[in-house]
């Protein structure tokens, strides 16, 4: 490859990870009532698997996402290597600046990160579910 298309390729791939870490997010998540220290999330506003909720103590939102087995994992979505915005991808999450991967249940698959997202408990009710922040 030559010097210029590397340069040329490096500044797309670049600037668009710089694009998504100043607040690129596609997605808006969805502010959900808060009942004392949980969070209520009717089953119909998971679409295709997951879901974008605004956590109302934090900047970064928290993702709820359906396993295989049918069970909902949620994991704040800071990177904890450089505190980044993870975004989600099919395989888990994705951070942006440094390209640390988690898998669905944010646990780290790919470094720089050591740790794992941060998870909260979440139970399934039926035709919601229920996040518990603590």
């Amino acid at each position: 490859m030559k010097r210029r298309d590397f340069i040329k390729s490096s500044s797309v791939v670049g600037s668009s990870g710089l694009l998504f870490a100043c607040g690129g997010r596609t997605i808006k998540p969805l502010a959900v009532p808060q009942q004392g220290s949980a969070l209520s999330i009717p089953k119909s506003a998971i679409k295709n698997g997951q879901l974008l909720i605004a956590h109302p103590d934090e900047r970064y939102p928290i993702s709820i996402a359906q396993l295989d087995d049918g069970s909902y994992t949620a994991c704040l979505m800071q990177c904890t290597h450089q505190k980044c915005e993870t975004a989600p991808d099919d395989a888990g999450y994705i951070c942006p600046c440094h390209g640390a991967r988690y898998d669905k249940r944010g646990q780290v698959t790919k470094g720089p990160a050591e740790k794992n997202l941060k998870r909260f408990d979440v139970q399934d009710l039926g035709k919601e579910l229920t996040l518990e922040l603590n």
